[in-house]
């Protein structure tokens, strides 16, 4: 079969969470024998320029386009330029079908007509709330509510859309997109919180399909302690991970509280920050370890070299990435109760579920796990155990391909 995967992004020019993923499931289709061709952007080509790189087989095929992002609830509906190119590879080509990722800021939505037009028939994978917010998706996140039933808002105010981003907003934006989907044979959402959320705002015929991702080795005990030495992380520290492209929405300042408060009880206790470097308080910056991005293997060194791994986002995150990285690698998870994160994190067993406001509730699991080794044994086995029976990149492929053999 000769799949076709649209992506504005696509590893190695550009690596985060929707794009690898993209690129592991490609990865996968051609493990299982079928024939890939990526089409994605590179923004350092002229306009409407198409590079092929042409590999055994797999063949990415790179358009050039580049624009002020402000524009792009407008471009992302349609952008002339890009779809005559694909118009124009689709016609040299004999694709079977197509799977969509995220194309909302430069190949368009109408690409999804495209292909209608073509008879190819399309699924489309939603990687966040991109659909129908303009960013990350927080309405009703309040820091006065610290159960652990919160949540957002499943159905959208489009008044405090519009208010958040007014100077970009398309009124006809979510309309269009939601006459788009129609055309698809499926929407798959990552997580069940983010097919709640489509579904409560009009986008139905949905799916969920976790996330998966390729098995790691662990690796050598040498090599951890070398990139303990390199990261001065001492013999009696106690390492907390913070990773992913950091920001206030995915909880850096309750990460922040979380350090003052581990910091008078525990003074060995290190936050490991791998990503943007940011500027934390003086208060706790000497027990902060910041490394800025890392490579993969790096990465891996990370995540064995830390006791938990922390995912506080205060908004709808739909299935960050970083969680099946650090399970599939052993390390516990705390996972906030706003994020599809806690879908594969199992509250008690693998690590635990938080309300990242109560910070109360917060250092008291943190330091369950750095305290108490036989539990954080027990989790470590069980996380990988979980990783490898519901979360490997075989097991998402298998449904992909499942779902294309039905809707063919």
């Amino acid at each position: 079969m000769h799949i076709l995967v649209l992506s504005d992004f696509f590893p190695p020019q550009f690596n985060a969470g929707a794009e690898n993923i993209a690129f592991e499931i490609s990865k996968g289709y051609i493990a299982k024998g079928n024939r890939v061709s990526v089409i994605t952007i590179n923004k350092s080509l002229q306009k409407g320029e198409l590079f092929i790189d042409k590999k055994k087989s797999l063949t990415c095929y790179q358009i050039g386009y580049n624009y002020n992002e402000k524009l792009s609830a407008y471009v992302g509906i349609y952008n002339q330029v890009v779809l005559k190119v694909i118009n124009k590879i689709i016609l040299e080509n004999d694709f079977e079908v197509a799977h969509i990722h995220n194309i909302h800021t430069y190949i368009s939505y109408s690409v999804i007509s495209l292909l209608n037009k073509h008879s190819i028939p399309a699924i489309l994978t939603v990687h966040d709330a991109m659909s129908v917010d303009y960013g990350k998706y927080d309405q009703e996140v309040n820091n006065g509510d610290i159960s652990l039933n919160a949540r957002v808002s499943n159905k959208a105010s489009q008044f405090k859309i519009w208010r958040k981003n007014w100077k970009r907003y398309n009124p006809l934006r979510n309309f269009i997109i939601k006459r788009q989907f129609k055309r698809l044979r499926k929407v798959v959402c990552v997580s069940r919180e983010l097919e709640e959320f489509l579904n409560a705002n009009g986008i139905i015929n949905t799916q969920v399909i976790h996330n998966g991702l390729s098995e790691v080795d662990r690796p050598s005990s040498g090599d951890i302690e070398n990139f303990k030495n390199k990261m001065n992380i001492g013999l009696n520290d106690k390492v907390i991970l913070f990773t992913g492209r950091i920001s206030l929405a995915k909880g850096f300042e309750q990460v922040q509280s979380l350090l003052r408060r581990l910091i008078v009880k525990e003074k060995n206790i290190r936050l490991l920050v791998v990503g943007k470097k940011l500027k934390f308080d003086s208060e706790i910056e000497e027990n902060v370890i910041n490394t800025g991005w890392l490579s993969k293997k790096e990465m891996n060194l990370a995540y064995n070299a830390s006791n938990v791994t922390l995912v506080p986002s205060i908004y709808l995150d739909p299935f960050p990435t970083v969680v099946l990285e650090s399970m599939c690698l052993g390390t516990p998870v705390i996972a906030s109760v706003y994020s599809g994160a806690k879908e594969a994190v199992i509250d008690g067993v693998t690590g635990y579920h938080v309300n990242p406001f109560d910070i109360d509730d917060f250092s008291e699991k943190t330091l369950n796990i750095l305290h108490n080794l036989d539990l954080s044994h027990s989790m470590s086995n069980r996380s990988k155990q979980e990783f490898k029976r519901r979360f490997t990149s075989e097991i998402c492929v298998n449904k992909y391909l499942d779902l294309f053999q039905i809707n063919n």
